[in-house]
């Protein structure tokens, strides 16, 4: 709340007020789907951001929609209540503040520093070249692995998990017995996806137990006997480092304990 309060209060005040304002004057029952829908929308959106009690600032992301599907509520029972153009004008007032506060961010940043103030450390566009890179070396058929919770490297690299487990956390996080982590590192071997990308990420590799520190180092056995080292990405606040050269790697062993980075291997 630190981090995020600041920056959004600042010149979304107004946002939030239209939100509050249109729910306080709408009462629930069926002559009202769209606000019964967006206290429905919030609610869950709030339940999601409450996700493990970790409130990372890009979980609030999810509740904005439907901050947005209020606003515009309280924008409708404002015309209701001040009819005529003093209303107008007041909406008006009140859509163009947070656009003036926020100019830079909407006219002057590109977007990958938005993305880097609103999501670091977590992997955005690194995730996006990370997959060009993944692409360029498999073919669509190619099952490839992420050790980590950033799926959306699957997505961007169109290409399926090798196993069934595309989130890490269940095996590091809430990890029930040896017996699954087993079966997993077996399914693995058993897959040789092409590719393999860790994350050296804590937020995406939170370890909770010894059992996780097992996965963990199985992961990194694989990786030892079946894999080489081609790329690496550096996910920093000032602007990520690329290298995704296998030539760059020759004769270095990866350090894959430093943090916010995602190493890239393959099969050998």
């Amino acid at each position: 709340f630190g981090f995020l309060g600041p920056m959004f209060a600042a010149g979304d005040w107004p946002f939030y007020a239209l939100a509050v304002f249109g729910l306080a004057r709408t009462k629930a029952g069926a002559r009202y789907p769209t606000e019964t829908m967006a206290v429905l929308w919030l609610g869950a959106a709030l339940c999601g951001v409450m996700t493990g009690l970790f409130l990372f600032p890009h979980y609030f992301l999810q509740a904005y929609p439907a901050l947005a599907l209020a606003a515009a509520v309280g924008v409708q029972r404002l015309v209701e209540a001040r009819p005529g153009r003093r209303a107008a004008w007041l909406v008006a007032a009140l859509s163009v503040y947070p656009v003036c506060v926020r100019a830079r961010a909407y006219f002057v940043d590109p977007p990958q520093v938005t993305a880097r103030r609103l999501l670091y450390p977590n992997p955005l566009y690194e995730s996006m070249a990370i997959a060009g890179y993944i692409r360029s070396r498999t073919a669509p058929s190619d099952p490839i692995y992420i050790y980590g919770s950033e799926t959306q490297i699957y997505v961007y690299a169109g290409r399926r998990c090798a196993t069934r487990h595309i989130f890490s956390y269940p095996l590091t996080l809430f990890p029930r017995n040896r017996a699954d982590i087993d079966a997993e590192l077996a399914r693995l071997r058993d897959a040789a996806p092409r590719i393999i990308v860790y994350s050296a990420q804590p937020f995406s590799t939170l370890i909770s137990s010894r059992l996780g520190l097992g996965f963990r180092d199985g992961i990194r056995g694989l990786l030892r006997e079946r894999y080489r080292w081609i790329g690496r990405v550096e996910v920093r606040p000032e602007g990520s480092r690329y290298e995704l050269d296998p030539s760059l790697f020759p004769g270095r062993e990866p350090d894959l304990d430093s943090p916010e980075c995602l190493f890239i291997f393959e099969r050998l």
